[in-house]
């Protein structure tokens, strides 16, 4: 495979493709790769130095005060404010309190998006997972995660987390649970036939398993399809 023909391939961030609706053979062909063979050590490596390490970033650990103070930074809220100290001004109080509960509240859900989010991604980074096992140049082998790429075909088993986001091509009995992901609890059983619904939420997303998630039960394989903070 060219340089060029990596360039415009597998993982490209200027791609948007819905892979929970793709059968496995076009998932397969989209990723340039041999579900039999995985991909060479050789190919592997150009991806590595094409899209990076699968790392996520490490993200600056802002506290809840400057988080929460921060929902008051932004031009609409200043407005606001200055429409609140007007209706004091000219004695509109009931306007001005009810302007001072509409900053409040707005506040108070910026807040709470922003925190979860963080927590979030906080969590994501301590599951961190160290190994992957992958088939590459028809073998299966034991490589750190951090050097997974688009492409890669990954071995699936119960008590390992997953290491990379990405369509799952092959499951016996595939259980994982989701709960950093979508908050259930019960373990999600999976499949690797297409799905329908192009927007259907990831938690509804059977076909697919992401960065972080624990195995619980079967095996299967993941094509990945997204590495690091793709």
């Amino acid at each position: 495979m060219t340089s060029s023909q990596l360039s415009e391939g597998p993982g490209s961030p200027s791609q948007t493709v819905a892979w929970h609706m793709l059968p496995v053979a076009e998932a397969i062909e989209r990723q340039q790769t041999d579900i039999a063979q995985g991909l060479t050590y050789a190919e592997a490596a150009r991806r590595l130095a094409r899209f990076g390490p699968n790392v996520l970033a490490q993200a600056h650990q802002r506290s809840a005060l400057s988080i929460f103070l921060a929902q008051f930074q932004s031009l609409i809220v200043a407005l606001l404010v200055a429409a609140t100290a007007i209706a004091f001004a000219v004695g509109d109080n009931i306007e001005a309190v009810a302007i001072l509960v509409v900053i409040v509240l707005n506040a108070g859900i910026g807040f709470f998006t922003e925190w979860k989010a963080a927590q979030a991604l906080s969590a994501l980074q301590k599951q961190a997972v160290r190994v992957a096992h992958v088939r590459r140049d028809g073998a299966e082998s034991e490589i750190p995660a951090a050097e997974l790429v688009p492409g890669d075909l990954v071995v699936l088993a119960a008590g390992a987390r997953v290491p990379a986001d990405g369509r799952i091509v092959e499951c016996v009995r595939l259980q994982i649970e989701e709960a950093a992901l979508t908050g259930e609890s019960n373990a999600v059983t999976k499949t690797a036939d297409p799905l329908p619904d192009k927007d259907a939420a990831l938690g509804d997303r059977l076909n697919m398993a992401f960065l972080g998630t624990t195995i619980t039960d079967g095996r299967g394989r993941l094509l990945v399809t997204e590495t690091g903070a793709q």
